[in-house]
């Protein structure tokens, strides 16, 4: 009996669920019967009017915030490294101690050669000495030789015996040249030990790498024990105080830019101008030009190292043309990209030719049959694709 009552309610149910789809269903389609077509409808659009007026010609790039100074610090000699006195993050002044090298083969290198100093001066005072003595007895045989020779002139003595006293003095006195060639040698062995060691300490003092100007570490890729070399690089300083903008641009561009002018700088709302201060054309035609325009230092604040930001480059005027909005224009490319926009006048749309003059991010210079006040469709809340010329369409506020 309960499951008799439980079958009938279900069929009740079922029944009444049925005749309420079938009265919506029909109340859709006498809705559906009294809409009219939507060829008839006018599709709703937002216009913009066309202004007349100046345009300034701008071409736009990407450039990043780059530190005015940027140094690569890198040890001038090979030795391992001690001391690593900061890491990234740490502010340094100018002169500041920033990494240390093992030095102890610098200094016994320069002990040892401060000793051969001593050393050669001690040879070259005793060689001095030396020739002060022969000096004397050059002096004493010469005036023996004279006496000997007025001697042997008057017969007194025999010539062997001047001839014994002139060679004497010929041995004394090449001794005596000996010695001063010995002392010459002496002084520039000294002379280029001398050098050595300032060479050796010219190398000690590159032991100690200090900061070449004030800024902040922002990059140490070695720990203590690595070996530094020439070329590598062991710590990055900025100056992050003194910023500046670097951009590429193709080098087809180059004709526009010259130094001086004025770049207008964009980011996170906020937009200065910053003068072109630097130009590096490419080498080839197929490589970017870089340029670099150095911000003034009352905007550090608003810019960071390494942030991208959008550089506008203005490249002429264009005086007294018809500009509307970048937006309303449509390409055909089954046209060979013609350019076109959908004009609005007495509620039905008006496809025209443009040929476009200048285009910037928002606005674009065009020559069109169009005047000043034509009302063009810069959105279509149905998409483009359902816009035709002669269709109906009414403006959305």
């Amino acid at each position: 009996m309960m499951k008799r009552k439980r079958l009938i309610t279900a069929i009740v149910v079922i029944a009444v669920l049925v005749g309420v789809a079938i009265v919506a269903v029909k109340r859709k389609k006498a809705e559906l019967a009294k809409a009219k077509p939507v060829g008839e409808r006018a599709i709703p659009v937002s216009v913009v009017p066309v202004i007349k007026g100046n345009f300034a010609m701008v071409k736009h790039y990407i450039g990043i915030v780059e530190p005015l100074n940027s140094a690569n610090v890198s040890s001038r000699i090979t030795a391992d490294i001690v001391k690593v006195l900061h890491r990234e993050g740490s502010e340094v002044k100018q002169g500041e101690l920033l990494l240390k090298l093992d030095d102890r083969n610098l200094v016994q290198a320069i002990a040892v050669l401060k000793a051969k100093s001593e050393g050669i001066k001690t040879q070259i005072i005793s060689n001095n000495v030396n020739i002060q003595s022969l000096s004397d007895s050059v002096a004493y045989w010469k005036k023996q030789v004279e006496r000997d020779r007025k001697l042997f002139v008057k017969k007194i003595i025999p010539a062997k015996q001047f001839e014994l006293s002139n060679e004497k003095l010929n041995e004394i006195m090449g001794q005596l040249n000996v010695a001063k060639q010995k002392n010459k040698t002496l002084t520039a062995e000294l002379n280029a030990n001398c050098g050595d060691v300032k060479i050796a300490e010219t190398n000690l003092s590159y032991a100690d790498i200090t900061a070449p100007f004030a800024g902040v570490v922002c990059d140490v890729p070695v720990d203590p024990g690595d070996l530094a070399a020439p070329g590598k690089k062991l710590m990055v300083v900025e100056n992050q105080h003194l910023l500046k903008i670097s951009v590429q641009l193709p080098q087809s561009d180059m004709k526009y830019v010259k130094f001086g002018n004025k770049l207008h700088i964009e980011c996170l709302g906020v937009g200065v101008t910053a003068k072109i201060s630097k130009m590096y054309p490419a080498l080839s035609s197929n490589r970017m030009m870089k340029i670099e325009a150095i911000l003034q230092k009352k905007y550090e604040k608003d810019f960071v190292s390494g942030q991208y930001v959008k550089v506008s480059l203005t490249t002429g005027m264009l005086d007294n043309v018809m500009i509307v909005p970048s937006a309303s224009i449509n390409i055909d490319n089954q046209q060979g990209s013609h350019k076109y926009l959908f004009m609005l006048k007495n509620g039905l749309l008006h496809k025209i030719g443009l040929k476009i003059l200048g285009n910037n991010e928002l606005k674009a210079a065009v020559s069109g049959k169009l005047n000043v006040g034509d009302r063009v469709v810069v959105s279509a809340y149905l998409g483009w694709a359902e816009l035709a010329d002669g269709l109906k369409a009414e403006e959305v506020k």
